[in-house]
């Protein structure tokens, strides 16, 4: 019997004389009727091997690259769903009220229809005497007529119900919030001094708006007529045409369901001359509730008076849903909500995972800084929401517990107006970041790829582009910026510039100067990227694309359903020859290749003979495809040479052109010399002759 135990780099095999067991594919290593350890396995491999696997890997890798991009495409296009689009059919189903409304938005149709209806009511309705309307006041007693016979008959209707809810409704459907206030500023008469040519004339100076510059001083009894801070009127900064104005001011409140009244208090002011020299802007704000379609709108009307004289009138409807979160609506709107919540979240983590791996490389990728700024914008817009639903409920309950007596919105405008800025500027990087996943396709990866190569040529031109268009814009704020209304400040004659571009233009003046060359040198630079990238393109070999991927799959799933094919026999010629014309191949190289091979009709291929016709069509292919581009290059070749020898051509006339003028200007200059000398010899023969008749005179004398 044999004493393993002395050897110690052998394992215990069953005895060799017993036959082995399910050892067919495999091999292993005696001595000694032991079986050896393979302590150190073989190494290496060989090249075939070698060869497999690596394409195993590569295939395998692009399969979880195109896996990982297609999660990656849905989940955003998933994101940009619950961002962006509306979710009108739940809403129809869930609830009575249509709306298309949009997470973390507050848009919908009835917002526009509500702001029309109050815009043609107080802005597009013409007085009764003066047939005025809101944008035809120029002169301080056209703001009193459209206080009188627009205004007031606007915020009173002739409401008819029995109980007082029913009572301070706007067009029978619409609750005044508080009571219409009409706000006034003005200047001192010592905000600008005359000058001297003029002083004894003109004794009272009023400047344009400025806060330092405020007349604050009371000029009679009541509330109308005396000054109020900001704080206590809850009033922000108003930006209008000429300047910004400050939230406090002498104020006026109107009644909530008087119209009487109103008028009576709008008399009052007049009598009193309210508005004066100094009065620079007179604001008429009021907020309005519909039930109906559970909508809130402020109203702003500015009237405008500059040191020149005149008013300008703006007129501002900001129409909010401010109760967003009541019945089923509002449940599904916080359910939309917190998804996108939980997208931004995602996102942050993402982010935060991938900045830890490859460190300060982070922000040399363009796409990474998309997605910081995304991030960032969408976390102050989710604060936002939160901080404008917050306001908006403090101000509701605010109004309600006051008796519907006194009422400010502007802080909910303010907050509602920085909300829609900022979610603005996220859902517009949010659809320019999609440009990131556009390499599914070949088509868009080429326009992906060509904008990415144009980008320095086009920079390059956008500064030499700004130099001019500004310079151009700079000109025609200064020709004509007394004149017209569009180059009547800088920043509108850049605009007006912009419009040119656009079409907005005279194009008999813009013709007979020259054309828009700005278009032409954007595309000049597109089609010469485009034609680079395409080249790339065409020599690189093409991957396992997405799209590829996703057909594969689709395709394999199909033939999962279908019943196997029965087994085809032999290849017959007609049965060869369809499939390669469906292949693409020429008929004329088919029939070569065949005559090559002397494969006759109805004769059986067989798969050797199949193979060598493949490769020789190919190759012909190859080879007639490698001659159609020489024949091409030589086409384009000698169209440059004939494009050189006429430009040589040209030079050759202009350079006989230049030798017959010498030649012509080397004859004017010999034909002027012998001028020349003929004058000189006559002058000399003339001047022997009159010495020959001097000399006879003197012999005579």
């Amino acid at each position: 019997m044999v004493d393993y135990t002395e050897y110690k780099d052998y394992e215990n095999p069953p005895p060799v004389i017993e036959p082995a067991e399910h050892h067919t594919l495999s091999t292993e290593e005696f001595e000694d009727g032991l079986k050896k350890r393979n302590e150190k396995p073989r190494e290496g491999m060989s090249l075939k091997e070698a060869i497999i696997a690596t394409r195993m890997k590569k295939s395998d890798d692009r399969k979880l690259t195109t896996i990982k991009s297609l999660f990656e495409v849905l989940m955003y296009i998933t994101f940009l769903v619950v961002f962006s689009f509306g979710k009108k059919s739940i809403i129809r189903i869930a609830v009575a009220r249509e709306k298309n409304s949009v997470a973390l938005s507050q848009h919908s149709v009835q917002t526009y229809y509500y702001t029309k209806v109050m815009t043609n009511l107080f802005v597009n309705t013409p007085g009764g005497e003066s047939g005025k309307a809101f944008g035809d006041v120029v002169t301080i007693d056209d703001v009193w007529d459209y206080m009188n016979q627009v205004l007031i008959p606007g915020l009173y209707w002739d409401n008819t119900g029995d109980n007082e809810t029913e009572s301070a409704m706007v067009y029978f459907e619409n609750k005044l919030l508080g009571q219409p206030r009409v706000r006034m500023l003005k200047v001192t008469n010592e905000s600008c001094s005359v000058v001297d040519a003029f002083s004894r004339e003109i004794k009272e100076c009023y400047a344009n708006y400025k806060e330092n510059a405020e007349d604050r001083m009371a000029f009679g009894d009541g509330e109308a007529f005396s000054y109020q801070t900001a704080d206590k009127l809850e009033t922000k900064i108003v930006d209008g045409s000429i300047a910004s104005y400050g939230g406090g001011g002498f104020l006026q409140r109107l009644p909530l369901d008087d119209p009487l009244t109103a008028q009576a208090n709008i008399l009052n002011l007049k009598s009193n001359r309210w508005i004066d020299r100094g009065t620079r802007l007179v604001i008429v704000d009021f907020a309005l509730y519909n039930a109906n379609v559970n909508l809130f709108c402020v109203a702003q009307l500015l009237f405008e008076l500059p040191a020149t004289g005149g008013v300008l009138t703006t007129a501002r409807f900001t129409t909010m849903d401010l109760i967003r979160y009541s019945g089923t609506f509002g449940k599904i709107t916080i359910a939309f909500e917190g998804i996108f919540v939980g997208f931004i979240l995602f996102f942050l983590f993402e982010e935060i995972m991938e900045l830890i791996r490859v460190r300060v490389k982070y922000f040399k990728s363009f796409w990474n800084i998309v997605d910081v700024i995304q991030i960032l914008l969408a976390g102050y817009g989710i604060w936002l929401s939160y901080h404008r639903t917050a306001v908006a409920i403090n101000r509701v309950n605010s109004v309600l517990k006051n008796g519907l007596t006194y009422a400010s919105f502007d802080d909910v405008v303010d907050a509602v107006n920085r909300y829609n800025d900022i979610v603005s500027i996220t859902i517009f990087l949010s659809w320019i970041k999609l440009f990131q996943y556009i390499s599914v396709n070949k088509t868009m990866s080429q326009l992906s790829a060509t904008l990415s190569r144009s980008a320095k040529d086009i920079g390059g031109f956008a500064v030499m582009f700004a130099v001019f268009f500004f310079a151009y814009a700079q000109f025609g704020y200064l020709v004509f910026g007394t004149q017209i209304a569009d180059y009547s400040t800088f920043y509108d004659a850049v605009f007006a510039l912009l419009r040119t571009i656009l079409g907005d233009f005279d194009f008999d003046a813009l013709e007979s100067t020259n054309r828009i060359l700005g278009p032409n040198m954007f595309l000049a630079i597109i089609n010469d990227s485009y034609v680079e990238v395409k080249a790339e393109l065409a020599r690189k070999k093409d991957g396992l694309s997405l799209m590829d991927w996703i057909r594969g799959k689709m395709n394999g799933m199909t033939r999962r359903n279908k019943k196997p094919h029965a087994p085809q026999g032999e290849v017959t010629y007609d049965d060869f020859k369809l499939e390669l014309i469906r292949t693409g191949y020429t008929e004329e190289d088919i029939n070569e290749a065949f005559t090559k091979y002397n494969i006759e009709n109805k004769q059986e291929v067989t798969d050797r003979m199949m193979a060598d016709i493949g490769l020789e069509i190919e190759a012909e292919a190859d080879r007639q495809k490698q001659i159609s581009e020489e024949h091409r290059d030589y086409i384009i070749l000698s169209r440059r040479v004939e494009q050189i020898e006429s430009s040589i051509m040209r030079v050759i006339d202009r350079v006989d052109d230049v030798l017959d003028r010498l030649f012509d200007i080397e004859k004017d200059k010999v034909r002027a010399k012998e001028h020349q000398n003929q004058l000189i010899a006559q002058g000399f023969l003339s001047g022997q002759h009159s010495m020959n008749v001097d000399s006879e005179l003197r012999k005579r004398n």
